[in-house]
């Protein structure tokens, strides 16, 4: 019966998607800057090709990484270029599997994004409060608007004045 519980959990975690911590974010190189993503513009591109889960995840997802692989991208003269996907390492296992992207896109070198018309969220500065999934807040964030794989605009602001003095001390507000 322990045996069999025991069996029931694995095969019930290792299916899971877990977003119990913090996520691991895909990186973008804007203006020989490395980025943090907190945006992943490959899931559009996986869900309309109904690729496997097995390309990219491994059997077990661990809550840091739910996606299980971390993409890298690049934005050269506006255009947005996929240039590595790495399977996120698990267990004991430290060893970072690189996907040939020839695999997936049948083409060598960057792969160009046509498919995201999204906006795109890359904090930075001190970490104000950490949060679930890519809930923490940092004290600036850029936007980055694209369509077809094309920039748009960009847009920055501060999240200073978001996170008061009294956001983190509740007998401050209700003294205030």
């Amino acid at each position: 019966m322990k045996k069999t519980f025991l069996y029931f959990t694995i095969g019930l975690l290792s299916n899971a998607n877990c977003f119990a911590t913090t996520q691991v974010p895909d990186y973008l190189i804007y203006k020989g800057d490395t980025l943090m993503l907190f945006s992943n513009p490959l899931e559009q591109f996986i869900k309309n090709q109904q690729l496997p889960d097995s390309l990219f995840r491994n059997r077990l997802r661990l809550s840091s990484c739910a996606r299980g692989y971390i993409a890298y991208w690049e934005l050269k003269n506006d255009s947005l270029f996929l240039t590595k996907i790495n399977k996120y390492p698990y267990g004991r296992d430290r060893r970072i599997d690189t996907i040939n992207l020839n695999n997936i896109f049948n083409k060598k070198g960057k792969i160009f994004a046509d498919w995201v018309t999204d906006t795109l969220y890359s904090p930075y500065g001190k970490l104000l409060r950490i949060e679930y999934g890519y809930g923490s807040a940092f004290e600036n964030n850029k936007l980055f608007y694209f369509k077809n794989g094309i920039l748009q605009k960009t847009s920055e602001y501060k999240n200073i004045m978001k996170y008061t003095k009294y956001y983190f001390n509740k007998d401050k507000l209700e003294k205030y």
